[in-house]
């Protein structure tokens, strides 16, 4: 990566509000920037020794952009009665990529200030994401994923109209072998074909830092975010109940049988490499605040200050559409085949830090992670397709989740400091789910729960030491 910024303010030029204490503030700046990567397989991978379904090719690839920016800080007004600031900001970027093409992205913010003790804020901003080298390059192979095939075995789930949709003849029909334990073949991998993400997002919020509470602030911002083009894979068992129940061409053409109908061989399978999927809109209030006390203040003179800091996440929706033009289905509140990851509505940390004037610090946090329901079991079609109707008892909802965390340190005379800690003090395990009963898509877990959500180590325990010279 290689970049360059320019940065200052127009005074001498004489670009100021005549409303403004101060000049226009700009940014103007460069950037090139390459990502390669090189991925080569050792020879029993590519002999199948270890897959059982066969090697993969390896990865050879690279891409670079070249960006062009600028960044403009506006004041309007300020320090006048009702307005004691009132600012503009302003921001484009040029990119051009050489497989993605070029991209335009910019912004627009306004605060107002009314009073010190109060501001509003809003804005809206246009992003892009270019797909990236393990998206693009990754090679495509062979492997396995758990759905249920209803059309295979000598008798079928699934009538022989609505197996016909994912491509079995009436010859095919109650010859066709089953996938072993429900895994079905599928292909992974990149893709060049990949176009950019691109978002729109619009925020609005508050601000209040009240003098009659000092060192204490709270904000409130409402976001609405809507992600086009999504990069990622279609879940095989979306793609499977899809095309089994609505015929949709999209799914059906990811499902790929062979002549003998199955999708247990290496001809027969179900297409799970990167596409550029469909959209993804959320939406929500994030929650902020800080407050600072000096024990002196009541009355413990030299003993330091107590600090609290705030902050949570309301999700009011998760809407994701898969393909364009397909409904969407709002996953806030859920987890499972579809929905994927759990996506609480609610979710916070609270710390409360005390530090002394002698250099110890102590602190604890609290960690909140709202409940979540399964989503074959709300009733939709979309969801409990995937399972035939069928419900999941045994995993119908994650509990709410409470971790506490501790931390301390020292200081060691003027160069050293010594930290200590203990995550997840109570030990408290993961959720434990089993849906591999329902023959459903068990791929958004690591096996029986949520490692990127819960704290799948239990309790542990760290120190350390910094030296400075």
């Amino acid at each position: 990566m290689v970049s360059g910024v320019l940065n200052g303010d127009l005074a001498r030029i004489g670009l100021q509000s005549p409303w403004a204490g101060k000049p226009v503030s700009v940014a103007i700046g460069a950037e090139y920037r390459e990502d390669a990567i090189r991925l080569a397989r050792s020879a029993n991978i590519l002999n199948g020794d270890l897959t059982g379904l066969g090697g993969t090719a390896g990865a050879n690839g690279a891409t670079n952009v070249k960006e062009a920016f600028v960044e403009a800080l506006v004041p309007i007004a300020g320090d006048r009665r009702f307005v004691h600031a009132l600012d503009l900001g302003l921001a484009y970027r040029c990119s051009d990529y050489n497989l993605a093409g070029g991209l335009d992205t910019y912004k627009v913010s306004l605060v107002y200030a009314p009073s010190r003790d109060l501001s509003f804020r809003g804005g809206y901003n246009r992003s892009a994401r270019a797909p990236s080298v393990v998206e693009l390059f990754a090679p495509q192979g062979l492997s396995t994923g758990s759905v249920t095939d209803s059309c295979a075995g000598t008798a079928p789930t699934a009538t022989l109209a609505q197996c016909a949709n994912t491509g079995v003849t009436a010859a095919q029909y109650r010859n066709i072998a089953a996938c072993s334990s429900n895994f079905c073949t599928t292909l992974t991998g990149g893709s060049l074909a990949l176009k950019p993400e691109e978002s729109d997002t619009f925020t609005a919020g508050v601000v209040l830092t009240p003098r009659a509470v000092s060192r204490f602030t709270l904000s409130a911002d409402w976001f609405h975010i809507k992600v086009t083009n999504l990069i990622g894979t279609v879940p095989i068992a979306l793609s499977y109940s899809q095309c089994l129940n609505n015929a949709d061409p999209f799914y059906c053409a990811l499902i790929r049988r062979d002549a003998s109908g199955s999708l247990a061989t290496t001809s027969g399978y179900i297409v799970n490499t990167n596409i550029n999927t469909g959209y993804l809109t959320t939406s929500g209030i994030d929650v902020a605040s800080a407050y600072t006390l000096p024990l002196a203040d009541i009355g413990l003179a030299y003993a330091g200050r107590l600090s609290f800091g705030f902050d949570g996440t309301w999700t009011h929706d998760r809407r994701i559409s898969p393909f364009q033009g397909q409904a969407a289905y709002d996953c806030a509140g859920l987890y499972g085949p579809t929905c994927g990851v759990p996506m609480p509505k609610w979710r916070h940390n609270l710390r409360a830090t005390l530090e002394s004037a002698g250099g110890t610090l102590l602190s604890v946090n609290w960690r909140f992670i709202g409940r979540s329901a399964v989503d074959i079991n709300t009733g939709g079609s979309v969801f409990n397709g995937v399972t035939g109707g069928r419900i999941d008892i045994a995993d119908a909802r994650i509990p709410a989740y409470t971790y506490i965390d501790l931390t301390g340190s020292q200081r060691v005379g003027d160069r050293f400091s010594l930290r200590a800690g203990v995550r997840n003090v109570f030990d408290r395990n993961p959720p434990i789910v089993d849906n591999i009963n329902l023959g459903v898509n068990t791929s958004f877990g690591n096996g029986n729960t949520f490692p990127s959500v819960y704290d799948v180590l239990g309790r542990t325990v760290f120190i350390g030491l910094s030296a400075k010279m």
